[in-house]
């Protein structure tokens, strides 16, 4: 073979090379990717209800949360999501996506009745489960505002997240009738 010959070849086995790990990459991605089409979606003041088909599995499963999901960053950079099974803990879940002092937790109070305080891990997430979250989540039902307080980092402030409370009762109720009929709520 010649020189030229050769590099031809290396040139086309690169080609091929790099067409694979595309090939790869690509079909790894979609496998990664779940397909899911929303079967229905209501918000109720600042409480949002979602209820999404998964395609590969042909289930259909619903969340309660807020605020009402947007392309943006979320308010304030807080994020509450509940999860009431019907078999299993009801959860009740703090994402913070602001950069936090992890060493003073959190704590979530309604109407200021006392405040119920947890641990916030580093990554910005606090929770309740079982007891302790069917609790706050009765209060929640009961009350008007529902207040996050946690304290963020670089500079140090304590930040409160204040959610209005007016829609919750009745996402909670269409949750759990829309979970009910799908066969992912609580029963």
């Amino acid at each position: 073979m010649t020189g030229h010959t050769i590099q031809a070849c290396r040139r086309h086995a690169a080609g091929l090379a790099g067409a694979g790990l595309l090939a790869l990459a690509t079909t790894l991605a979609a496998s990664a990717v779940r397909a899911q089409y929303v079967e229905y979606y209501h918000a109720f003041g600042e409480w949002t209800v979602i209820c999404a088909l998964d395609e590969p599995t042909s289930r259909t499963t619903c969340r309660l949360g807020a605020p009402e999901p947007s392309l943006g960053p979320a308010a304030e950079g807080v994020r509450v999501d509940i999860v009431e099974p019907p078999s299993g803990e009801t959860a009740l879940t703090l994402h913070i996506d602001v950069v936090v002092d992890a060493t003073h937790g959190v704590s979530l109070a309604v109407d200021g009745n006392l405040p119920h305080d947890a641990v916030l891990a580093r990554t910005g997430e606090a929770g309740w489960r079982g007891a302790a979250a069917r609790a706050i989540l009765d209060e929640m039902a009961r009350g008007r505002v529902l207040s996050i307080r946690f304290i963020r980092r670089d500079p140090a402030a304590v930040t409160e997240r204040r959610l209005a409370l007016g829609g919750f009762p009745a996402a909670r109720q269409t949750y759990l009738q829309r979970s009910a009929a799908t066969g992912t709520g609580r029963r």
